[in-house]
């Protein structure tokens, strides 16, 4: 008797030992920000403190700096609006506001700093990198208010049918992309 008691109790913790490992929450794909800083020459600028600053980040701003070839990369953001500051003493502070980031997307945000004095900063503000030519992944992001514009889209299953080439088999509970099996996509809502 207390052997099957105990082939029980392994089986419980067995299942929470799965169940609460943090390997289980893979799901949570995170965006990125990464580029290269040069100067007027075209140099790498090594040692540049590069800092991306959102409200969607809890600590409000986070710092890296760049390596020997004057690359950068911020891993593991949160989706939101950014501004990237680029800072090396005896160059101007270059800034680049408006980086949006959705889903998955790693924004490619390269720097020219110019040389000028330490109070002289260059701050752009213009359209958000579309492209992620960083990653292959493809994907779609149904924003909250195309969600609400699209009928039936409230539900993961039927929101599938507005991605393109992506059907929704609401029998085996997974999304069929381009002929592929059910079992290959993993659709995420807000990054689970």
């Amino acid at each position: 008797m207390s052997m099957h008691v105990s082939t029980r109790w392994a089986a419980v913790f067995c299942l929470a030992a799965l169940v609460l490992n943090p390997a289980a929450a893979r799901g949570q794909d995170q965006a990125g920000i990464t580029g290269t800083v040069i100067d007027e020459t075209g140099a790498a600028l090594p040692g540049t403190t590069v800092e991306a600053r959102s409200p969607a980040l809890i600590e409000g701003v986070r710092t890296v700096f760049t390596d020997g070839a004057g690359n950068y990369r911020f891993i593991t953001l949160p989706p939101g609006t950014y501004s990237v500051t680029f800072t090396l003493p005896g160059f101007r502070q270059f800034i680049r506001e408006d980086v949006v980031l959705t889903g998955a997307f790693v924004a490619p945000v390269d720097a020219m700093l110019e040389v000028g004095g330490v109070e002289e900063t260059v701050t752009v503000t213009g359209v958000s990198p579309l492209v992620d030519v960083v990653s292959v992944r493809q994907q779609t992001v149904l924003t909250p208010e195309r969600i609400q514009a699209l009928p039936g889209s409230s539900n993961v299953m039927t929101a599938m049918q507005y991605v393109p080439g992506v059907t929704g088999n609401a029998y085996n509970r997974g999304a069929t992309l381009h002929g592929s099996d059910g079992s290959d996509a993993q659709p995420h809502v807000d990054g689970m």
